[in-house]
């Protein structure tokens, strides 16, 4: 469940089918993901649309400053976001794997240095997505901006899941960005 064997698992995906570039779009974890393998295979592509994805952070003051602001424990946070009965569906369909999730979330709070080095040589386009309210992705949207040369961030309603929330503001902002 390491970030770097997703990372992989992506790009052999991208190789099995024989894509050349690619417009990636890719949500939450997904997100971060396609910035990680921009900043490591930016051949692979033309551009991207991320929708809130978790952003590390830069070095250990920073880590320690949002562990700080994050209020209460991760399960309270899914419950918000997901809603109780939405969670439980998902866990009981075993389409949310509780190891996976704390495994990258452990991960994702440590910092990454390297990371944000690496998107400032980002050169595709990069369109931002995040809503108004989604705690530490929207707080640190303006940050993943000032980071990546050719990136437009925009806020679009409240929740974590804008595309199925907000499909029509979404799509208003995808279709034009993906040309």
């Amino acid at each position: 469940y390491a970030l770097t064997e997703f990372e992989q698992d992506l790009a052999a995906l991208l190789d099995a089918l024989e894509l050349g570039p690619v417009s990636l779009v890719g949500h939450s974890l997904g997100g971060h993901l396609a910035l990680k393998l921009a900043t490591h295979q930016p051949e692979r592509i033309r551009r991207m649309v991320i929708e809130a994805a978790p952003v590390p952070p830069r070095d250990m003051a920073e880590a320690r400053a949002l562990a700080a602001a994050r209020s209460g424990p991760t399960w309270r946070r899914t419950l918000r976001l997901l809603g109780a009965g939405r969670l439980l569906r998902l866990m009981l369909a075993r389409q949310f794997d509780v190891s996976a999730a704390r495994t990258v979330l452990t991960e994702l709070r440590a910092p990454m240095p390297a990371w944000w080095a690496h998107l400032a040589a980002l050169r595709m386009p990069c369109l931002l997505l995040a809503s108004h309210d989604d705690g530490s992705v929207s707080d640190r949207l303006p940050l993943l901006e000032a980071q990546i040369p050719y990136a437009t961030a925009r806020r679009l309603g409240r929740g974590h899941r804008l595309h199925g929330e907000h499909t029509t503001a979404f799509l208003a902002e995808v279709i034009p960005f993906l040309g």
